[in-house]
């Protein structure tokens, strides 16, 4: 009784929590007792491979009686849903606004979540424009910040003609994320009871949520109440395929959204088809989430905390045994998943329990067939407590990579089996992947080869092979940004693919390049104004041995430095890679180099596959997606072919970036070939954002020589630190 009693107050504060009515949330929670008690009568909870029979109908009778009281207090705190009628009178606003000629201005946020962040998309005469996509963390310096993003909200409306005519929705549906969490602890009991008292494990800042619409009436001057949250995975989808080359054709298109969890579930997927998107069915379950899955075990065997460890596990997977024949562990750990009938995928509840207690994460064959993970409390953030000084890596013994190995090819399987449903079910060659675990670019090229003219052939009678596209921000930061386009879509405005929306950041000028010269210890020289001998003093410096930061332009939205905010070096030198990582970025060795190159280099060097050749290889331009290297790239560029022959590679075009590509190909001239190392501008921190952001990534990084840094005015400057090694040797080679 003593138990049941303890889930029944659970119950009562996680409701309680999220409706806000502490009486409602004890009558759901008593009303469950006695279920709960039904259920463990007899002894322990039943192991299954699915939610049991009770758990299902637990989970349907909070929804239930959530839904309502929980739209209700929401409601009065200001946040709605699309039920409500406040998103038809914004849609009725907007349609008017297009009629009548006037430009419309939509701002996505997200808060109270990872990668905290607005978006602000214009419509009007001239077309669907991008004016801005900010992460909170490049602002307030906090790796995944998850707070209200005031910094970023501030500078976006910066860009805005009139803020008084803005229209603001969330890119998160909070009421039906409360619901389903409910409806989630409540289908596990009694092994979910961890999670009445740490809600998403931690992730969500609930008065980051709340107080969202009165934050946004202050910045706005004006009322915003309520704020609409649209559901999270129709961001993610909408964002990703209005970015495709896929949507001007008019084809259908598939489009699949994969992360940790939405509002109401893990992975959802759509048929898409020029304005048209219509929900395809899969099982949506946070229990049975991949990126939970990846999270999960990443963090426990690797040794970093969630966020960190998933794509530092990706690149130990190299290390590991990629035979599906020969790798013990993948072997026993397949019965992790079951992949069942219409592209569904389980997980086995008799062996993972990191849904349930992150503490206990692995039980049954999981726990067999993986080593101890390391304890919740060991696991290092090297985005959040990185010190210079003195950095203790995770150790990654020979068993644990080839634990990363078999978890790269189990998440593999599975993304090829719904990728599998879906294309027979649809008969659709096109598909645009999405979700924080689209950044899984190894998988991407697994999709790829998998899913070729043979495949095609074999299965389907068509000539055909898959076309994927990721786009260049899959993960959360991208979702403020698809938010406001669905708003422009459902009104009926104009909808057209967005090139380049991975520039959503801020150019630095003039005056902000000058006060960073002027910090104490930098020296500096004066580079002119002239793209291509700035370039060439770039390319020379690195042909020497030069390790240098590269920060021009309007800084990226993402994970990814595409040359804008970029450490860049010889990709000839096999050296590079052992250099950077521990000297500059002061990071695992199991971690790659990725390559950035021009069109021409690219083709000569890495496998270009033809599933991803729309747009004249227009997916290799944000360096999420992987090539195999040829045998000439081993050769010729050492430093940027992993362990396992393939690249994350980046084709840098003289349209978007005349400054980087002007630098490769002074690479040409001096190396060899049109390529660099290109690394993110940080260590231990977020991406630099501004001037200053970078001089401190300098001061951190002490095995980098210096900064070229261009203002909005085109001047550039060639910036070191006095009295450093690596500042004497960047100017001695200046001398």
């Amino acid at each position: 009784m003593r138990q049941g009693l303890l889930v029944g107050a659970g119950l009562a504060l996680i409701a309680g929590l999220c409706a806000g009515v502490p009486g409602w949330g004890s009558a759901i929670g008593l009303v469950l007792v006695g279920a709960w008690l039904v259920a463990a009568r007899g002894g322990r909870e039943v192991a299954v491979v699915g939610p049991t029979v009770l758990g299902r109908a637990l989970a349907g009778v909070v929804r239930a009686v959530a839904r309502p009281i929980v739209t209700s207090r929401a409601a009065g705190m200001g946040l709605v849903d699309v039920s409500d009628p406040a998103w038809t009178a914004l849609l009725a606003r907007v349609a008017r606004r297009l009629e009548d000629g006037r430009t419309v201005t939509v701002l996505g946020i997200t808060t109270g979540t990872h990668e905290a962040g607005v978006a602000v998309v214009t419509a009007d005469s001239r077309g669907v424009r991008l004016v801005a996509n900010l992460e909170e963390e490049r602002f307030s310096r906090v790796k995944h910040e998850h707070r209200f993003p005031a910094a970023a909200l501030a500078e976006a409306l910066r860009r805005v003609d009139d803020p008084s005519t803005v229209e603001v929705v969330g890119s998160w549906d909070w009421v039906a994320f409360a619901v389903e969490w409910a409806a989630h602890v409540a289908e596990g009991l009694p092994r979910n009871l961890p999670n009445v008292l740490r809600p998403a494990d931690g992730h969500i800042d609930v008065a980051s949520i709340t107080e969202a619409p009165r934050r946004l009436s202050g910045a706005l001057g004006r009322p915003v109440r309520p704020v609409v949250g649209l559901r999270h995975h129709d961001n993610h989808a909408w964002g990703a395929y209005a970015l495709s080359p896929f949507m001007a054709t008019g084809e259908d298109t598939l489009v699949l959204v994969v992360d940790g969890m939405g509002d109401d579930g893990a992975a959802s997927a759509w048929l898409a088809s020029g304005r048209s998107m219509r929900r395809l069915a899969l099982d949506t379950s946070f229990v049975d989430s991949l990126g939970l899955l990846y999270q999960a075990i990443s963090a426990g065997q690797g040794g970093w905390t969630p966020l960190s460890s998933e794509g530092r596990f990706m690149g130990a997977s190299a290390w590991g045994d990629r035979n599906r024949l020969t790798n013990r562990v993948y072997r026993e750990l397949r019965g992790l998943l079951v992949l069942g009938a219409n592209g569904s995928v389980l997980l086995n509840r008799a062996a993972g329990n990191w849904h349930s207690d992150r503490t206990e994460p692995y039980v049954g064959l999981a726990a067999e067939a993986l080593t101890p993970p390391v304890p919740v409390e060991d696991r290092w953030n090297p985005d959040a407590v990185l010190d210079p000084d003195r950095v203790e890596h995770a150790k990654l013994t020979r068993a644990r990579l080839d634990e990363a190995a078999a978890l790269q090819m189990l998440f593999e399987d599975a993304l090829v089996h719904l990728v599998d449903h879906l294309v027979r079910e649809t008969r659709a060659s096109r598909l645009v992947w999405t979700g924080g675990a689209a950044l899984n670019c190894v998988a991407s090229l697994h999709l790829l080869e998998s899913f070729d003219t043979g495949w095609f052939a074999r299965n389907l009678e068509m000539d055909a092979y898959l076309r994927l596209w990721v786009p260049p921000v899959p993960a959360d930061a991208g979702v403020a940004a698809g938010a406001a386009l669905q708003v422009l879509r459902e009104a009926g405005g104009p909808v057209e693919p967005l090139k380049h929306a991975f520039l959503g950041g801020q150019a630095p000028s003039a005056a902000d390049v000058q006060r960073a010269l002027e910090l104490p210890g930098v020296a500096s020289l004066a580079l002119g104004s002239d793209v291509h001998a700035i370039a060439d003093r770039l390319a020379g410096l690195v042909a020497r041995g030069g390790v240098l930061g590269l920060f021009h332009g309007a800084a990226e939205t993402g994970p990814r430095a595409l040359g804008h905010r970029s450490i860049v070096a010889d990709p000839t030198n096999p050296d590079v890679l052992a250099l950077i990582n521990d000297r500059v970025k002061r990071r695992e060795r199991i971690r790659p180099l990725a390559p950035m190159c021009t069109r021409a280099a690219a083709e000569a060097l890495f496998e270009l596959q033809p599933g991803a050749a729309d747009g004249d290889y227009a997916a290799y331009d944000f360096m999420v997606q992987c090539v195999r290297a040829k045998d000439v790239a081993r050769e010729k560029v050492p430093a940027v072919v992993h362990r396992d022959g393939t690249a994350r590679l980046q084709i840098v075009r003289p349209d978007v970036d005349p400054l980087t590509f002007a630098f490769l190909e002074a690479m040409g001239r001096h190396v060899g070939v049109e390529a660099s190392v290109n690394t993110s501008l940080n260590v231990g921190a977020p991406m630099a954002y501004t001037p200053e952001d970078a001089v401190d990534t300098l001061r951190r990084a002490r095995g980098m020589h210096g900064l070229v840094l261009v203002g909005a005015d085109g001047q550039g400057w060639l910036a070191w630190l006095d009295g450093t090694l690596a500042g004497g040797e960047l100017e001695a080679w200046v001398r």
